[in-house]
Formats: C-alpha cells, structure tokens, sequence
C-alpha cells in the first residue's frame, strides 16, 4: 500500500514540475525579454549565405540569427523582399513573438529565399530599423560575394562563398 501511495506522490510531483516548467519557461509577455524590444529589431543581425544543393539545384539562402536572445528559440525575424532585374532589396520590418514555445531561450532566425538569380551583379540595400547598408551582390559560376554588407544592426558573416561547380551537381 506504501508503494502505491508513494508513487501517485511522484505523478503529482512531475506533472506539477511540468505544469510550472511549461507556465514560466515560455510566457509570452515583453517582460520576459532579454535583449531588444519586440516591435523592433535593435540588435545586430548576422547574416550569412548558402547554397542548397537539394533536388540538383542550386538555391542561395540568407540565414540570419540575431545577437540578442529571446525567451523562445523560435522566434522569427520578419523582413520583406523586393526582387526586380538588377535590385535585391531586403528590408528586417521585426521581430515576432510567438504563442508557442518550442524551446527556451534563443536567437531570433528567419531564412531568405534569393532563388532564382542570374549571374549578375546585385544592388543590394540592407535595412534594420531604418538604418540602410547600400551592398552589393555578386553572382558568378564560381563564387557569391557580397560587398559593403557591415553595419551597425548587420554582419556578413562571410562575405565570400565558394560555389559548387555545376558539372557536380
């Protein structure tokens, strides 16, 4: 009798551990933030290229991740993308919050899809809270360079990327 009694101890113990873990570790209101306000971006968006080779083609990503940490690791950076002939212009508008945590604490990402682009040279204007960066994208055969990418809310964290050759793919 004293085992059963000691193990619905134990449920109730667990479920009241997972009821208060669940209830802290993911609110979702402004004071719970550690690093920028919400409704902006205010922190420093690394920013750093990729060449996804699935299916036999070639897609280029942005995958961004911000300095500052979130209380939940899936928290988005939203942006807008403007694409014409020669421009690229790619705007961070904000960060959201979600209503469901995934896991705690983490940087806010968001991945850009640049497909398709032609081989050709890219103005590329970089905003994060209103603060513009006037770089330039280069696409070649062989490399994806990005030019005058640094600022004070961005960091290229590599601004040259060695491409596959197509004949691999």
């Amino acid at each position: 009798m004293l085992g059963l009694e000691f193990r619905r101890i134990i449920i109730l113990s667990v479920l009241l551990l997972l009821w208060v873990i669940v209830s802290l570790g993911c609110n979702n209101t402004s004071e719970v933030i550690i690093g920028p306000e919400i409704d902006s971006i205010n922190t420093i968006i690394n920013i750093e290229f990729f060449e996804n080779l699935d299916n036999g083609l070639r897609n280029l990503e942005l995958r961004c991740v911000t300095d500052s940490i979130f209380p939940c690791a899936n928290f988005l950076i939203e942006y807008d993308l403007i694409i014409t002939s020669n421009t690229l212009d790619l705007t961070f508008t904000r960060i959201s919050d979600l209503t469901i945590c995934l896991d705690p604490f983490g940087p806010a990402t968001a991945i850009v899809s640049l497909d398709p682009l032609a081989n050709i040279s890219y103005d590329f204007p970089i905003t994060v809270d209103r603060v513009t960066v006037p770089a330039q994208l280069i696409l070649t055969d062989s490399t994806i360079e990005i030019l005058n990418g640094d600022s004070t809310w961005t960091n290229i964290v590599r601004s040259i990327l060695y491409r596959v050759p197509a004949s691999i793919i």
